[in-house]
């Protein structure tokens, strides 16, 4: 029997959230304490990983010097536009990884750079296929480069909604890269 009323994660006990996931909880304690927790679980095992390669290979980002992201409707075109960008040998654009969601977390420039360069190889590795569509331009440098100059995010839908509901995190997002920037509308 739960005797006092949890109102964070922090006032759970592991046997707690073992019992809520095990007894179809309602919505209101799953959206109000386990997602977020899960959610900062996730944040925090990336910022380990990347705080980790920021350390490994410090000069990794040395010459870059643009950074893009995608805003704007889903379904318009940047998959393709991503793809095209990220077959080019000096750039790296990652897929979906929602870059402003790292930035609200306080991610370092270094943080923020391998976790997107990691999705960007990853994804061109698997071949840029996305909804059923192949987006691999053949013989092109996708989730490769030669000489990183440009890396970015493509997540058009999800940086739009973010930037409505918080205004402040593009004065952020420019703080925390320190590299000139441009958005793809």
């Amino acid at each position: 029997m739960l005797t006092q009323k949890a109102t964070t994660i922090n006032d759970l006990t592991p046997a707690f959230c073992l019992f809520v996931f095990k007894t179809n909880s309602t919505d209101s304690i799953y959206t109000k304490i386990i997602l977020p927790y899960l959610k900062r679980l996730s944040n925090l095992k990336e910022a380990r990983w990347s705080r980790d390669k920021a350390k490994q290979w410090p000069h990794t980002f040395d010459n870059v010097d643009r950074f893009v992201m995608f805003v704007g409707f889903p379904r318009s075109s940047h998959s393709l536009v991503g793809s095209l960008l990220d077959a080019h040998p000096e750039a790296c654009i990652a897929h979906e990884m929602d870059v402003l969601k790292y930035v609200m977390a306080n991610f370092s420039q270094q943080q923020l750079f391998h976790i997107l360069l990691a999705n960007a190889m990853q994804t061109g590795q698997q071949g840029r296929e996305q909804t059923g569509y192949s987006y691999q331009v053949p013989g092109q440098y996708q989730g490769q480069y030669t000489t990183l100059r440009i890396i970015g995010d493509k997540r058009g839908g999800n940086s739009s909604r973010r930037l409505q509901a918080h205004p402040r995190l593009l004065p952020k997002l420019k703080n925390t890269i320190d590299v000139p920037y441009g958005l793809s509308i």
